[in-house]
C-alpha cells in the first residue's frame, strides 16, 4: 500500500507537470 501511495503521488505530479507543459508548448505551436 505504501508503494501504491507514493506511485500515485509521484505520477500526479508528473502528470500535472506534463500537462502544463503540453499546454505551454501548444500554445507556443498555435502563435
Amino acid at each position: 500500500m505504501r508503494n501504491d501511495k507514493m506511485c500515485t503521488v509521484v505520477c500526479g505530479g508528473l502528470l500535472r507537470r506534463g500537462e502544463e507543459k503540453r499546454r505551454r508548448v501548444t500554445a507556443e505551436k498555435g502563435r
